[in-house]
């Protein structure tokens, strides 16, 4: 199931990095309860404009963060994307049954 794939590869993310998921008040609070109950990731909240939203998103490894407007972006330290890369060459594996 790919909702359990996902939630796996968030929690080992979790051990080795800092992981938020930036929001202002705008932002949809069924998003941020999904965020913080399912995905247990830290959701601080910023003022809106996406220039503060990116000043809290750059204090974490992967930093996430989004507008109820539609803007916003990630945030990954470059050290971190070799990491990731392998977490993806799994979810490749795994999609295409070769385990």
């Amino acid at each position: 199931d790919e909702y359990l794939l996902l939630k796996y590869v968030a929690e080992d993310l979790k051990t080795k990095f800092t992981i938020g998921a930036v929001q202002t008040a705008y932002a949809n609070g069924a998003s941020m309860n999904y965020l913080k109950r399912d995905m247990n990731l830290e959701v601080p909240l910023a003022k809106t404009g996406v220039k503060y939203l990116h000043h809290i998103a750059v204090k974490f490894d992967v930093g996430i963060y989004f507008e109820a407007n539609g803007h916003g972006t990630k945030h990954i330290y470059f050290i971190h994307i070799c990491w990731l890369l392998q977490w993806r060459k799994l979810c490749y594996i795994l999609r295409d049954g070769a385990v």
